[in-house]
């Protein structure tokens, strides 16, 4: 799946002119346990948040894992609704001008809902996505995810 990621109150918190929306991709596998429960692996790069200020220029740069069950109902013919519950492991790299270097790596939630229509053996989903307080005491926030994906079943 590809789309943006918006990083929420991350620009607030470094108190700085900064640029917290970025392309975000996701490549997933998964099991479909029946028609309405499944499960999926997913790898996501939620892009970075770049920002510059009177200190120099900073950047946090976001990737990881995450697993997830979902849980969907049919809304007509072809077109599904779901919902995903999971957890997430990912590692933020921050990298500010100067010596300044550190990369955290912290668990926690993700959740989201989304649409879904399947063609024969391919679906295709428009969904949104939440990482839960993504970070550590340098930010710590929130990032939403807004994609479109495809998915092949076999």
């Amino acid at each position: 799946s590809f789309g943006y990621a918006k990083y929420k109150d991350t620009c607030d918190l470094a108190n700085v002119p900064c640029d917290d929306n970025d392309e975000a991709w996701r490549l997933f596998a998964g099991y479909q346990f029946s028609r309405h429960w499944s499960a999926e692996l997913g790898y996501t790069d939620l892009g970075a948040v770049t920002g510059a200020g009177t200190l120099g220029s900073f950047s946090l740069d976001t990737k990881g894992w995450d697993l997830s069950v979902l849980g969907s109902i049919p809304v007509a013919g072809r077109l599904s609704a779901f919902g995903r519950l999971g957890l997430y492991r990912l590692r933020t790299s921050v990298d500010q001008t100067g010596p300044l270097h550190d990369a955290i790596t912290d668990s926690g939630f993700t959740y989201g809902a989304g649409l879904g229509y399947t063609l024969w053996r391919i679906g295709l989903r428009a969904e949104w996505q939440r990482y839960q307080n993504v970070g550590s005491n340098i930010n710590e926030g929130d990032i939403d995810v807004f994609s479109l994906g495809a998915l092949f079943r076999f």
